[in-house]
């Protein structure tokens, strides 16, 4: 993860805004539409942040456009990521799988190995939002092992959140809450804040398991989730999301 990106994740939007404002005007003032493209994902990404999403589809398309004009392949992958980041901000989870799909074209056979892991992600969350919670599993186990490789603390937080979702779908309380426990333990390691969203379906996600288990048994389960070692908090989120997981609190 870039300083700009860093900064956006982190709520840190004056000095994100400010980089990337004077990135753009310098790449349009020397024709780089490459860096200009760049530039652009950084400020709808900030949008997305701020939830000004009609100007951040207005930047990201712009982006979009520059891309193409340069036949930049990076910065169209993201564009067309950053594309489904939004089209899920307005839970429209089936355009956000199209384009997800379309930026997983665009990187080819090689490509930028963090763009794929968050495709993973945003597939995961276009395939929860169309209620196929078993085939988002499938995405989010994925995106895990390429976030543990690439040691992306952000990344793997927001898989983890996303897996709780998954197992809430699937009507499996007790670990969801497991694993929210761990997705709080990475986010405030990495320092970084979660898109409104991803918020709003926290907010959702809480007030569905303190229903479902109690208060206590809630809390109990998080800070299990809270308390293991980063390797031990990975290998208790694969198992569970397997299929044949119970709902139960599954200890290393």
């Amino acid at each position: 993860m870039d300083a700009a990106t860093l900064a956006i994740v982190q709520g840190d939007v004056v000095e994100a805004v400010t980089a990337c404002e004077q990135a753009a005007r310098l790449s349009e003032a020397g024709q780089d539409h490459a860096r200009l493209s760049h530039a652009l994902q950084y400020l709808g990404l900030i949008r997305i942040f701020t939830e000004q999403l009609g100007e951040a589809g207005c930047l990201l398309s712009a982006s979009l456009r520059y891309a193409d004009a340069a036949d930049a392949v990076w910065e169209r992958s993201w564009a067309l990521l950053l594309m489904s980041v939004l089209a899920t901000s307005r839970w429209d989870f089936s355009l956000a799988g199209d384009l997800a799909r379309q930026a997983e074209a665009a990187l080819g056979h090689g490509g930028d190995p963090e763009a794929r892991a968050f495709i993973r992600v945003l597939l995961g969350f276009a395939g929860l939002g169309m209620e196929d919670a078993a085939g988002a599993a499938e995405h989010v186990t994925e995106a895990l092992r390429q976030f543990s490789t690439l040691g992306g603390l952000w990344g793997l937080s927001i898989t983890t959140v996303l897996a709780a979702f998954v197992l809430r779908a699937l009507g499996r309380h007790r670990g969801a809450a497991g694993l929210l426990g761990v997705a709080e333990a990475l986010r405030e390691a990495a320092g970084t804040t979660l898109p409104p969203f991803v918020e709003a379906w926290l907010d959702d996600t809480l007030t569905e398991l303190t229903t479902a288990l109690g208060p206590a048994v809630l809390h109990s389960a998080r800070m299990h989730g809270r308390a293991l070692p980063r390797a031990a908090a990975l290998a208790y989120t694969l198992r569970q999301l397997a299929p044949d997981a119970g709902d139960v609190e599954r200890r290393p």
